[in-house]
């Protein structure tokens, strides 16, 4: 059984997952431990806006807004997961070079 993202942890996530509680269609788990629950969405505003900063919080609550959230839990080091929609199947791959780079 591979490690899942303690409860407590502190992840990033983008505003609108949080905030508008949109649906969480992409997470990265970097290199460097952290984690990244992204709308999936390009166009979040001006570059440097509040719209455009991750939120900083604990990964309960994000599974809180979305339980489906469990099921990526155990996401290895240095993979993505993606997925159309809330439910839908995950698309579990290597991350990118420059996604690894949060």
């Amino acid at each position: 059984m591979r490690d899942k993202i303690p409860l407590a942890k502190l992840v990033y996530a983008c505003p609108r997952v949080v905030l508008e509680r949109k649906t969480c269609k992409v997470v990265f788990h970097c290199s460097n431990g952290d984690f990244e629950f992204l709308c999936g969405s390009n166009d979040h505003g001006v570059e440097g806006s509040a719209e455009e900063n991750p939120i900083i919080l604990h990964f309960n609550h994000l599974l809180e807004f979305d339980p489906t959230l469990e099921e990526i839990r155990d996401l290895k080091v240095g993979f993505e997961a993606n997925r159309q929609e809330k439910g839908g199947i995950w698309s579990i791959n290597p991350l990118s070079p420059e996604d690894d780079e949060f």
